[in-house]
């Protein structure tokens, strides 16, 4: 039942409902669903050069008739399948949506009628982060978050535990831990009342717990934590309604009628709302600092009043019911849902100015305005009176502001929660184009870069409004980030390093992770599913500082998406979290943990010997100073070599990081030449066309391959135009392994910066990686008169000879420790100054490594005196760090991708160690 009622939540946020006006075809390509129109599906078909599949019936009568080469569904099925398996291999391109890739096959579905109903591919479920959570995550997170909150205790204080999912969706966490403390309770009762098994043989059974215990055993002990124990909250109101209809449907005990959940499962946004702690914080940055306003006094007597009275009313709703209202009859409901009215009735005002303080992040003029509110004999009127008064109610019905004080006036009275679980939204608060035009054109989604540009100038054109209403959407995202980062709500989510802000990108998870935890009691339990950045992203260093400071981490487990756990990419990461708050957390605390796991079966087996590796917080901030960042170890192995190669084991001395500067270090300066969005200026003309060969010197590249590179780069650089590298230009000890697209003109830089580029070689590594491509670190050395984008990392160093530095950062024993920083598909300088390097002076015998040109075609196939060099490199960096030729083997197997498709290289490496 779970998994259906999970899935068809996913579905409604998944597929809008429609009616099909005109003859439509519904196509799969690349695993992605669209309904188009036959002049839609064209256009597509021929801007990508699509492979049309499927049976042609569908299409005949209609123009795509065409297009349709007669080719078997079983072609077109292979094909998908070769996708499927080309995606798991990892991404390895310069973005990680792709859109839909020239050449792909087209499988026609089903063809429309007007008039015939059908579900229509949406963007709500991308725009929420709402996926669906396989059970045995689920059951992972609910049985060791409260498994130690139920040992040892008795059926009462099981009953007063609070259970809470902030971003509850269709209930699965929260059905979840009815089962399993539903399980819990009829154990406690059945110790209870049999005295000899008894914890407490002085405690008698009432008549009625023992008449309902007796009759219904299990399916009434569910009832009672579904009833006493569990809440939630969600920010749309057909989850919440969902919701509680799994947790009824759960909970049914006899014939007993709908449970009043109202109580318990509430619609709003859990990380947006006002409390007593940030009353007088300004909600948004652009209003002000907290010390201008004095108005908690006042607001904190008033609003605790009303809770108080809030209280009395919701503690009703639980307690025994009075003697003139039947149980289990409607009575019973009318009685608790009138209990819940009087509740909020005592707190409309407070509710009110908490909503007026929330909603003044959009609309300042409240802000300024609040303090002569507050001393308002009528509140409601007088606001009302305002100007904004209509405009504040959109904002509020739009953003939902949740004020947990007054949402669960008898939980924090108690201290807050002891459990919160969940998976939250995995999704960015940024704009995104294709969610937005995405509701106007079902194209979009097929669409990328100049594509996509192309395509919302189209529609842009068609609907002249369209522009102002992105922008306002644009608007309003802003302003929601700048809540979360700014509203002072999260302290830990922007956090900042020597002064430096290491926030990030505002992921919804990060938040709610914090939220999480402000929402516990001391020793409470967070149990989340969250994104792999959790434990290497330098966005989520504040978070790594909570978790080890205030929190105690007891279950780390992490999993890559290879098996498709998930419908997203195979690559993604994510972890199984449970961490207890603590006030007295351990000044050097430890805890296992396990990552690139596939297999959900381990979470009920436990993890295979050696998977589990012990951190400690001395040794982590040692490995990764200030960002306490995790490494990614697969065994215990991994861990002894990086500490072996940091130096770190005893009798050791330290090994410098690659960022550290002073006697002995590379010394080395990041910086990013140019960036490929803000400096689109310096490679385009004013009408936005690319500066080509053709139009500059005449030469028709990369068009006449016999051209060769050398002639079009010597002409353009007398012509003032260097070519620009991005990532997919360079491979290791490679350059020009693609055609370059873009030439920056060296008048447009020097009058934009006020000085041309340098003309030096640049050493660069790509900025998109993933420890699970053939190789993560990729180094080389640019040619005089280059320059580079953002998604190369350029590097100065003048301690080290360029060469060198290739050397050492191509190295297996390098990339080694680089893949166990990086989780995700970037790596930053923080995650690469903090790898350790031997000294300048070690590296001086490491043999240099020229960086060659393919010309602008893909690169041959590497002979053998190119494994000769690479292995004398590889052998001189193994020595610099110390290591055996059984550490290089190991470290070898530990590139299984490498392996794989490089394995008349690999077994070279192998005979030379064994030499």
């Amino acid at each position: 039942f779970r998994s259906q009622l999970g899935n068809v939540y996913q579905g409604l946020l998944e597929y809008e409902p429609e009616e099909a006006t005109d003859t439509l075809i519904e196509c799969r390509v690349a695993g992605r669903d669209f309904v188009l129109t036959p002049a839609e599906l064209i256009r597509l078909a021929e801007a990508k050069s699509l492979v049309v599949a499927g049976d042609a019936g569908i299409v005949e009568g209609t123009e795509v008739a065409r297009l349709h080469p007669e080719a078997t569904a079983d072609e077109s099925e292979q094909q998908e399948a070769d996708e499927e398996e080309a995606e798991a291999d990892v991404v390895e391109e310069e973005e990680t949506d792709h859109g839909v890739q020239r050449g792909a096959a087209l499988k026609l579905l089903r063809r429309l009628e007007p008039g015939e109903f059908y579900f229509k591919p949406g963007s709500a479920r991308k725009s929420t982060g709402s996926y669906y959570t396989p059970t045995e995550i689920v059951d992972y997170l609910v049985r060791e978050s409260l498994a130690p909150l139920v040992a040892c205790k008795s059926a009462a204080e099981i009953e007063r535990l609070r259970v809470m999912d902030p971003a509850c969706g269709s209930a699965h966490f929260l059905v979840g831990a009815a089962r399993f403390l539903g399980g819990k309770l009829y154990e406690a009762y059945r110790h209870e009342g049999d005295p000899p098994l008894a914890f407490h043989p002085d405690r008698a059974l009432s008549a009625e717990v023992r008449r309902r215990w007796d009759k219904e055993g299990l399916a009434w002990c569910k009832r009672r934590i579904v009833e006493k124990c569990l809440f939630g909250v969600d920010l749309n109101p057909t989850a919440v309604q969902l919701a509680q209809v799994a947790l009824w449907i759960e909970s049914l005990a006899g014939d007993r009628p709908l449970s009043f959940f109202a109580h318990h499962i509430r619609c709003g946004n859990s990380l947006l709302g006002s409390s007593l702690a940030n009353f007088e914080q300004p909600p948004h940055p652009k209003l002000g600092k907290p010390t201008e306003r004095y108005t908690l006094g006042l607001f904190e007597a008033e609003l605790k009043k009303r809770l108080a009275a809030a209280l009395e009313e919701r503690k009703l709703i639980d307690a025994p019911l009075p003697p003139e209202v039947r149980p289990d009859t409607p009575d019973e409901f009318v009685y608790k849902e009138d209990r819940l009215r009087r509740a909020e009735e005592a707190t409309a005002t407070a509710r009110l100015l908490l909503d007026l303080r929330s909603a003044s992040a959009f609309l300042s003029a409240i802000w300024q305005e609040l303090p002569a509110l507050m001393f308002s004999d009528d509140l409601a009127r007088d606001a009302r009176s305002r100007p904004w008064w209509n405009e504040f109610e959109r904002v509020r019905e739009r953003e939902r502001f949740f004020h947990w004080e007054l949402e669960f006036p008898e939980v924090f009275a108690e201290g807050g929660f002891d459990c919160v679980l969940g998976n939250p939204p995995w999704e960015k608060v940024k704009p995104d184009r294709k969610e937005f035009y995405g509701r106007a054109d079902v194209l979009i989604r097929a669409f990328t870069g100049g594509e996509l540009d192309a395509r919302i100038r189209e529609l842009q054109r068609a609907d002249p409004t369209l522009r102002a209403q992105f922008d306002a959407y644009a608007e309003r995202l802003k302003t929601l980030a700048a809540c979360l980062k700014g509203g002072g709500d999260y302290r830990y989510t922007d956090w900042e390093i020597n002064g430096r802000s290491t926030g990030g990108d505002p992921d919804l998870f990060k938040f709610f992770i914090e939220r999480g935890q402000q929402v516990l009691k001391d020793g409470g339990q967070l149990g989340m599913l969250v994104p792999s950045a959790l434990y290497n992203n330098e966005g989520c260093t504040g978070l790594r500082y909570l978790l080890l400071d205030a929190m105690k981490i007891e279950r780390f487990y992490g999993f890559e998406n290879r098996k498709k756990i998930f419908n997203i990419h195979s690559s993604y990461k994510f972890v199984c979290l449970v961490a207890e708050k603590s006030a007295a957390a351990s000044a050097d605390s430890e805890f296992g943990a396990a990552f690139m796991r596939h297999d959900l079966d381990e979470l009920e087996s436990g993890p295979l010997a050696g998977v589990e590796v012990l951190f400690r917080r001395s040794e982590i901030e040692r490995l990764s100073p200030g960002t306490l960042a995790f490494l990614e170890y697969r065994s215990e192995r991994d861990r002894e070599l990086v500490l072996k190669m940091y130096g770190l084991l005893s009798g050791q001395t330290p090994r410098l990081l690659l960022g550290a500067e002073g006697s002995g270090a590379w010394n080395a300066r990041f910086y990013r030449e140019f960036d490929m969005t803000n400096d689109r200026d310096l490679w385009t003309r004013p009408d936005g066309r690319l500066y080509t060969p053709r139009e500059v010197c005449g030469l028709d590249w990369p068009a006449n391959r016999s051209i060769p590179f050398t002639e079009v780069r010597a002409r353009m650089a007398e012509k003032g135009f260097w070519p620009l590298y991005e990532g997919k230009h360079i491979d290791q000890f490679l350059v020009d392994v693609k055609p370059i697209e873009r030439w920056v003109s060296l008048d447009a830089a020097e009058k934009k910066y006020g000085r041309p580029p340098s003309g030096a070689p640049k050493l660069v590594f790509r900025d998109i990686a993933s420890n699970t491509n053939i190789r993560t670190c990729i180094a080389a050395v640019l040619p005089e008169r280059s320059c580079s984008g953002n998604t190369l990392a350029t590097l100065d160093m003048p301690a080290l000879d360029q060469r060198i530095a290739a050397a050492v950062m191509n190295s297996f024993a390098f990339d080694f420790l680089m893949r166990l920083r990086t989780a995700g598909t970037h790596l930053s300088w923080t995650y690469v100054s903090r790898v350790a390097v031997p000294p300048v002076a070690d590296c001086q015998q490491i043999p240099a490594i020229e960086t060659v040109s393919t010309d602008g075609a893909e690169p041959a196939e590497r002979n053998e005196p190119y494994f000769e060099a690479v292995w004398q490199a590889n052998r001189a960096v193994a020595q610099a760090y110390g290591l055996t030729a059984d550490d290089l083997a190991y470290i070898l197997s530990t590139f299984p991708v490498f392996v794989r498709k490089r394995s008349e290289f690999h077994d070279f490496l192998l005979r030379r160690l064994d030499q």
